[in-house]
């Protein structure tokens, strides 16, 4: 028995079970995961107490950064929900297909792709297979699936915004996808939005140039999910001349053996260690293999032709994808859940929010290590601000100056050099003016014309002192509230690293738990 029969009788005798999705409760416990993040996140984020953020808030000042916080949370969230719906076409053709296989036919504009599925096609049908195929389009946000009773459009994909399909035996969807590297940047997109809904994807690559191992770039978020690939080196052919009579003879051959095997061999290493680099598991790479539609077709199709073109090679590997695939489909609905929760959920937290919350971390360890030295820095302030003012009180005093106007004065100064010292040193804490300070120079009231220069200035510190005792409390308020910022953020971090050792956590579960054995046996009649 060939491997296209073996392939297409394992289709046909799959049972109805391949539709079984992951629990109901598994899911639902998943969708909760995104507002039960955003509650603790934002029950963690710090508020503007204690600072001046009654006052109008100036770029970059502590009480706008604070204030961010929570306005980038709603930003991620709203991403969150944009990003799910988005997705919501891919999830409907999953659904549409729950009882089959579905494989991505992935590859660069020209690499063969629907001429594969064609020619897959055209071997089912022969061996009693059903065959039907579709025209997926998205139009407005709407998804139809539209019958197509002709061969798939080769070239179509680069014309037309859709993505073309088949379904062969009713088991195994097929779906021929516009390329990510395509020149029509909506084309890209639409395969970006329908890779979701795939079990395994088939990477095919011209055997002209094969295995550019950059194309798997774009299939990271999938390599991620555990899909199985396979790598399908198309084009395998060349052309040899020979002289026959006198007459130069062109013909299409296959590549010899040596050859493939050397290119097939080169990109499953190449192939291997670039999945490595993307954190996909290498392991997931089936050997590839190359064929030729044009040979076989040129040789008649015969079971040497076909054998010879790669084509029994491939069968036999088609066949071994089934069962992951089939396994991959049934966790497929949690699994589309866990992945959003890491690259939509998490991955906006990390690229917005978690930068902002380091920046105002740092910033918060720069005022904390400022602080230490703000006491010192504003009373020699003070000092530098009134001693140079203190000769002409005295001699003001000495010609007759009032003592309490005296008085009056250096209170006024004092005021004034702590009012200006304190908004240049704590002016994002200062939610109200520093009180004014009442201070007395010592002197005799009863003998104005006698001065003691020395007793006047050691009064003028003791002055400056008492008036420092007035902000002291500031200084001390303005660290505590840089404190209790750092500790929030702290809890903030630890909230989100929770969440992400919980999505660690499931996906190794997952991954190490895979779902139960599918039957690939034929239905016995």
């Amino acid at each position: 028995m060939s491997e296209a029969r073996r392939f297409f009788d394992q289709l046909i005798g799959l049972s109805d079970g391949t539709g079984r999705t992951a629990p109901a409760e598994d899911t639902d416990t998943l969708d909760a995961w995104p507002g039960e993040l955003q509650a603790s996140v934002m029950a963690t984020l710090p508020r503007p107490i204690g600072l001046a953020d009654d006052q109008p808030l100036m770029p970059g000042c502590l009480a706008s950064a604070v204030r961010l916080l929570p306005e980038i949370l709603a930003s991620c969230e709203r991403h969150w929900d944009a990003q799910w719906d988005q997705q919501q076409p891919a999830r409907q053709l999953a659904g549409h297909f729950d009882d089959m296989a579905m494989l991505l036919v992935f590859g660069k504009f020209n690499a063969g792709k629907s001429t594969f599925c064609n020619f897959l096609a055209e071997r089912c049908a022969l061996l009693g297979g059903s065959v039907r195929g579709f025209r997926l389009v998205f139009d407005q946000g709407l998804l139809s699936l539209q019958p197509v009773t002709d061969p798939l459009a080769v070239g179509a994909t680069e014309t037309t915004a859709c993505i073309q399909g088949v379904v062969l035996a009713e088991r195994l969807v097929l779906l021929d996808t516009p390329g990510l590297h395509s020149l029509s940047p909506e084309h890209a997109e639409l395969t970006r939005c329908f890779t979701d809904s795939a079990d395994g994807l088939l990477w095919l690559t011209s055997s002209a140039s094969p295995g550019q191992v950059q194309e798997l770039d774009e299939l990271t978020r999938e390599l991620q999910r555990d899909k199985p690939l396979l790598a399908v080196l198309t084009r395998s052919d060349s052309i040899d001349e020979d002289e026959i009579d006198g007459t130069l003879v062109r013909q299409l051959c296959n590549k010899p053996p040596s050859v493939r095997q050397q290119q097939e061999a080169d990109v499953h290493d190449r192939a291997r260690a670039r999945l490595a680099q993307l954190g996909a598991d290498p392991a997931l790479l089936r050997s590839p293999i190359s064929i030729s539609v044009s040979t076989a077709r040129a040789q008649g199709l015969t079971p040497g032709a076909l054998t010879a073109a790669g084509f029994e090679r491939l069968f036999a590997s088609l066949r071994a994808m089934i069962a992951p695939a089939l396994a991959y489909k049934v966790d497929k609905p949690a699994a589309v859940r866990l992945h959003h929760l890491q690259e939509q959920v998490l991955g906006s937290l990390d690229a917005r929010l978690l930068p902002a919350i380091a920046a105002l971390q740092a910033r918060l360890a720069q005022e904390s290590d400022r602080l230490a030295g703000v006491p010192e820095r504003m009373a020699q302030a003070v000092w530098r601000r009134v001693v140079p003012r203190l000769p002409a009180l005295l001699d003001q005093w000495v010609d007759g100056l009032s003592l309490a106007s005296a008085n009056q004065r250096l209170s006024q100064w004092l005021d004034e050099a702590l009012a200006s010292t304190a908004n240049e040193h704590l002016a994002e804490f200062l939610r109200e003016p520093i009180g004014p300070v009442q201070v007395r120079l010592p002197l005799a009231a009863e003998s104005p014309g006698i001065v003691d220069v020395d007793r006047a200035y050691t009064a003028l510190e003791d002055a400056v002192r008492q008036a420092f005792d007035h902000a002291d409390p500031w200084v001390v308020s303005a660290r505590a509230c840089v404190d209790r910022l750092q500790l929030d953020l702290a809890a903030t971090h630890e909230v989100i690293d929770d969440f992400r050792r919980r999505l660690d956590l499931a996906r190794r579960s997952r991954r190490n738990c895979p779902p139960g054995n599918f039957s690939t046996q034929p239905q016995e009649t």
